[in-house]
């Protein structure tokens, strides 16, 4: 089951704090560095995009993802972990410079 509903302990679904648990494979050991210099989402327009994405032990791990971005520019460390079943962990970290709120509202 890819995508599953957070329960309570009772079996029924848990209601103001249901979670979409995605799944991180166990068995996946997988390295993507990339550096790429347009990447397109939707009307988002990333520049001068590095880093790694990391996959591993149930986690996946983006670490030292910069980018120029709005005027500015971004630099992203964090990991998504489904280690604990159930109980998905998301850490992340970013700064950010220069970057036009005008921009990014549009």
């Amino acid at each position: 089951e890819f995508l599953t509903e957070n329960t309570t302990t009772e079996g029924t679904a848990a209601s103001q704090d249901t979670v979409l648990d995605v799944k991180v494979p166990k068995n996946i050991d997988f390295t993507l560095n990339g550096d790429f210099k347009r990447i397109q989402y939707d009307n988002i327009e990333l520049k001068n995009v590095s880093g790694s994405i990391i996959v591993r032990d149930q986690t996946i791990r983006i670490t030292n993802l910069a980018a120029n971005i709005f005027d500015g520019s971004a630099i992203i460390n964090g990991s998504y972990t489904t280690r604990e079943p159930g109980n998905p962990r998301i850490a992340f970290d970013y700064d950010l410079q220069n970057i036009s709120f005008n921009d990014a509202f549009k």
